[in-house]
């Protein structure tokens, strides 16, 4: 089986360099000729003379650009140019590869075989160590997901349906067959909404596709200062609850959401009054989560009807 590395990228050269200078010193083991990667950069332009120094690496790294600022669309391009029978590794342009990975991930596809979908761990890393009441509300994706009860690779289906976008895998005919990513998600979408590679996953869940969670499969992720305040956490969750209320409109969620938004209110007298910042912080999330819930299910409503 032949393996390709999907990148996406825009205006990150710097984190982009320390991920590649990771990627050309990975175990191959017996791949060598059967791995190639392609880093996929839409709407910026500035990555492709960097991809170039790595002309030399022990397997072909190739640039692609797309004018479109779209990462779904990036990604759907270059799996539409792949050999079907291709197993596909994506990697976001924020990690560093354990040396291992590859190595893992063969392993895991040997013992489970090619009508699953593949994921590993993701361990952040910071400039700075964020306040500790912080991390109890960072998602998965801006924090770490580790599942530590796992320590060879497992099905992982009665647990959860997903793992993180910045580290996994498929073949490409199985993704190919239940619709690739979807452009109105992820970054570069209309919408804004987050959750491109959750939205895939769930897709191939339905679809009778399951998840194998591969622990020995590694990579850090750089979580940027940006990420560790309450401003962007609030508007996090406001985006990643719109995609969740643009897909649901069930009587029983909009009032589980009607609860929540009148709770919120509570909670932010409770803060008010203790003047704690984990109370505060608290607050301001369950009401993103609402809000951002309503501003979906809205724009469902005005697209598709009632």
């Amino acid at each position: 089986m032949n393996f390709h590395i999907i990148i996406p990228t825009h205006k990150r050269n710097d984190l982009l360099k320390v991920l590649l200078d990771s990627l050309v010193v990975i175990d191959l083991i017996s791949l060598e000729g059967k791995l190639t990667a392609t880093v996929v950069e839409n709407g910026s332009h500035v990555s492709e003379e960097l991809v170039a120094r790595y002309e030399g690496a022990p397997f072909p790294i190739k640039y692609r650009h797309l004018e479109q600022g779209n990462k779904s669309a990036a990604l759907n391009a270059v799996i539409k140019e792949t050999a079907s029978d291709t197993f596909l590794l994506f990697f976001d342009d924020d990690v560093i590869l354990d040396a291992g990975i590859i190595t893992a991930y063969v392993k895991a596809i040997a013992t489970f075989g090619d009508q699953y979908f593949y994921g590993g761990p993701v361990r952040g890393y910071y400039d700075e160590e964020p306040a500790p009441y912080l991390l109890k509300y960072l998602p998965e994706s801006a924090g770490s997901f580790v599942l530590p009860q796992w320590t060879e690779p497992t099905d992982i289906s009665k647990d959860r349906s997903t793992m993180l976008g910045a580290n996994w895998g498929i073949l490409a005919s199985v993704l190919l067959t239940n619709g690739t990513f979807d452009p109105q998600v992820g970054p570069g979408s209309k919408k804004g909404i987050r959750g491109q590679e959750t939205d895939a996953m769930r897709r191939l869940v339905s679809a009778g596709i399951k998840p194998v969670y591969v622990p020995g499969a590694e990579v850090q992720h750089y979580v940027p200062a940006k990420v560790l305040t309450e401003e962007w956490l609030v508007d996090r969750f406001t985006k990643t609850f719109t995609y969740a209320g643009s897909r649901r409109k069930t009587p029983t969620i909009i009032g589980r959401e009607l609860a929540r938004l009148v709770l919120s209110y509570g909670a932010k007298i409770k803060g008010e009054i203790t003047g704690q910042p984990e109370d505060v912080l608290k607050a301001k999330i369950t009401a993103a989560k609402s809000r951002g819930f309503f501003a979906g299910l809205g724009h469902s409503w005005l697209t598709k009807g009632l």
